[in-house]
């Protein structure tokens, strides 16, 4: 497992598995059915902890990871593989952004934080532009830009049968939470509220229109 070392201390602290199964339990994905070659996108993969959680349970999916930090994205592709990884940032629409880095603390942000340690430039691209098919879970940690991540996955939501979001308060430099517009424009679009936790805020969404697995 790599990693980057500035993240590194307290969030392995308790051994790679188990941040795996943390950072699943965080996302809500045991209320998830999942099966060999079910479909993941993980949009802010970091360094792919999040894949961690399907080794752990011996699930063997089709992983998607996202990441614009090169640092990170470095490790990511190492961890993950033979999964797809892509070096850039999702959004709603296709360019190249201002993308604040904090590696330090794991909350780099295309939309301008409080702090930050350096500007740089990166490719951003809406996820309909660049998947087609079934996906079973999209998660998004996109640090305050969670809206603009949905609005370019419009093409594709009927696809997607989970969403689990972080909505916490990292929007801006006013740090405002993303939960109430991302929970209205996925309950207009035919996805119910499965499940929020108010100690991350995260979200766990379900699209209505394809039928749940048993």
């Amino acid at each position: 497992m790599f990693y980057h070392r500035k993240q590194a201390n307290m969030a392995y602290q308790d051994g790679i598995g188990e941040r795996g199964l943390t950072l699943g339990n965080t996302y809500f994905l045991p209320q998830i059915q999942f099966a060999d070659n079910d479909r993941v996108v993980d949009c802010g993969a970091n360094v792919g902890d999040l894949f961690q959680y399907f080794v752990q349970n011996e699930i063997q999916i089709e992983y998607i990871g996202f990441e614009p930090s090169k640092l990170e994205y470095e490790c990511l592709k190492s961890n993950v593989a033979p999964g797809v990884t892509y070096n850039m940032g999702l959004w709603n629409s296709s360019d190249t952004l201002e993308f604040f880095s904090s590696s330090t603390g794991a909350d780099s942000s295309l939309i301008q934080p409080p702090t930050y340690d350096e500007i740089v430039r990166v490719n951003v691209n809406r996820l309909d532009s660049l998947i087609s098919g079934k996906i079973k879970l999209l998660k998004i940690e996109a640090e305050g830009a969670e809206p603009e991540v949905l609005q370019g996955c419009e093409n594709l939501l009927s696809e997607i049968e989970y969403i689990s979001a972080d909505l916490g308060f990292e929007r801006g430099v006013r740090q405002e939470s993303t939960l109430a517009p991302v929970i209205n424009f996925l309950l207009s679009r035919n996805f119910e509220l499965i499940d929020v936790s108010h100690v991350r805020v995260v979200a766990l969404f379900r699209n209505k229109i394809i039928p749940a697995r048993h």
